[in-house]
């Protein structure tokens, strides 16, 4: 099973001129039976407020066993994708992006694979990160200002 996160800090405050700064973002390749122990590791290593999982039929045993895993220390939440498409839902959030509301930490080489990913959005090969990217930025106002929130679809 391949897992993409991105890790971004959400930042709630009037006087801010930007509201989240994104992190670092990975791709992994894990099989599946060890999935969840690598995703409550990874959110407890950075302590994680909330970890976001996709709501896809694939991901409802996930989210499941995340929630058992995490034990209160990390917030699990499904994310659904209302059967929008992955090019829709980079639409909903692009506002954000263009009014420099979404900052890169500066010189984290882990966003190059995530910022080619968005370069050749929608014709890429992979697009993975880009809709793990997205989702996240749908989500994280609704959830508050503070810790770092790992997401993984």
């Amino acid at each position: 099973m391949v897992g993409q996160c991105t890790r971004i800090y959400s930042i709630n405050d009037a006087a801010s001129l930007y509201s989240f700064i994104l992190l670092d973002a990975k791709q992994m390749k894990i099989p599946s039976d060890k999935l969840v122990d690598a995703m409550c590791a990874h959110a407890q290593a950075w302590r994680a407020k909330f970890a976001l999982v996709e709501e896809a039929n694939h991901a409802r045993d996930l989210i499941r066993d995340l929630k058992v895993k995490a034990q209160g220390h990390t917030i699990v939440k499904g994310v659904p994708h209302k059967n929008h498409s992955k090019k829709d839902r980079l639409l909903q959030v692009l506002y954000a992006i263009n009014a420099g509301q979404v900052r890169l930490l500066e010189g984290e080489k882990s966003l190059d694979l995530l910022l080619h990913q968005l370069r050749q959005f929608p014709n890429g090969k992979h697009d993975d990160l880009v809709d793990s990217f997205t989702q996240a930025l749908h989500v994280l106002p609704t959830l508050g200002s503070g810790k770092a929130v790992w997401r993984i679809s």
